[in-house]
């Protein structure tokens, strides 16, 4: 049933009529029969007044004389089809003939009523009206929803064919230059040149490291859109201190200033939030490392209405010019050209906060480190439930 019904019902009654009918004594009975029905029932006589307390409230249908004093029944259809498509109105009318009847079903009447007629023939004619706004908004919301998916389909295909693109540039790198140093390995030990050999075979190792991280990301990535959301209350402290501890020893030639002040829960994927702090906080100390005292600042706790991760750091940092790139697939700037990476971890990081609820945002300029700022709600909405419950409402 359509929305206005539901809530009509929650006041006692199941649907809400506008009656325009400019005789007071056959407005007030049709206005008995219905409200006999259960109905809420507004009452006006013209045109000009219908129109107005149509746009002010919400009617399941209108019930109108077909001849009214400056206008029509025609006219008030006209007029309030062309702010709601799904307006559905019961003509009735004295001077009943086939045009007339033919003019107003095509102006989209549900239905039409000679005077005189019983009770129980409007209540009915009204009913059916009712189910069948309710049934446009239905279609209404159907088609919108089928619009909403097909232009996601096609932006998902179109990033899909530029993300299938880089992947495969990516990929044959690492895949061209394992071949190449397998190769020198083998005709190195061909010739007996074993200490040669065990460089090629190093450097075949690293490369076959660089295309397993790629493939690792990918992975990764793809969690963040597919993996169901195991949804509880997180306590990050034990996370960050884990992945902090894990970033000093892979850095372990360089000295790290580092500072957490970690407090409280948020509500979400452990998992999931542990890949995204994992991604930022890596680049932290990835982009400092270079720095003669890189330092490094963590924070988490309430704020506002949220749960705010401040991760900030004393690196290289990016031209804000260039900001806008930085959660794209395979997309590193010249600021991270000194650095390994392959270019995914933002944007995994992106898609998991984003499946909470959250936002991601960077604050860097060149050469003036960079602060990652991760916001997410305490209290769980899933965004596509979020977005349903919009077009329910419309």
């Amino acid at each position: 049933m359509h929305d206005n019904v539901e809530m009509s019902r929650l006041n006692g009654a199941w649907g809400r009529v506008l009656l325009v009918e400019d005789d007071d004594v056959q407005r007030e009975g049709m206005a008995q029969w219905l409200r006999d029905d259960g109905l809420v029932v507004d009452e006006c006589s013209t045109v000009e007044h219908a129109v107005a307390r149509y746009e002010g409230q919400a009617f399941d249908v209108v019930v109108t004389d077909l001849r009214l004093p400056i206008g029509s029944g025609l006219d008030l259809i006209r007029q309030i089809r062309e702010t709601d498509e799904c307006a559905c109105a019961v003509v009735v009318t004295q001077y009943a003939d086939m045009a007339a009847a033919v003019a107003s079903f095509r102006e989209g009447a549900a239905d039409f009523l000679a005077k005189p007629f019983q009770g129980d023939e409007l209540r009915a004619s009204v009913r059916r009206a009712i189910e069948r706004r309710a049934i446009s908004k239905r279609r209404d919301q159907l088609r919108l929803t089928l619009q909403e998916q097909n232009l996601q389909l096609q932006q998902s295909n179109e990033e899909l064919q530029i993300f299938a693109g880089r992947v495969a540039h990516d990929l044959r790198a690492p895949v061209r230059s394992t071949r190449l140093w397998a190769q020198f390995a083998a005709e190195a030990l061909e010739a007996g040149d074993v200490g040669t050999a065990g460089q090629y075979l190093s450097s075949t190792i690293r490369s076959i490291g660089s295309g397993t991280a790629i493939i690792d990301s990918l992975l990764a990535l793809s969690k963040s859109e597919v993996l169901e959301l195991n949804l509880e209350e997180f306590s990050p402290r034990a996370t960050v201190e884990t992945i902090v501890d894990s970033c000093r020893m892979e850095f372990g030639d360089r000295a790290f200033h580092v500072s957490t002040e970690i407090e409280g829960t948020v509500p979400g994927d452990p998992v999931l939030l542990g890949v995204a702090l994992t991604n930022v906080i890596h680049n932290a100390f990835k982009y400092s490392s270079q720095q003669n005292e890189p330092q490094i600042h963590i924070e988490g706790r309430r704020s506002g209405q949220g749960y705010r991760f401040t991760i900030r750091d004393n690196g290289v940092g990016i031209d804000p010019q260039q900001k806008g790139q930085l959660f794209q697939p395979f997309v590193r700037l010249q600021s991270a050209g000194h650095f390994s990476g392959e270019g995914l971890g933002l944007t995994t990081v992106k898609k998991i906060i984003e499946r909470h609820g959250g936002t991601v945002d960077l604050d860097s300029s060149s050469g003036a480190g960079t602060t990652a700022i991760i916001d997410l709600p305490v209290v769980f909405t899933d965004p596509q439930e979020q977005r349903a419950g919009v077009r329910d409402k419309g």
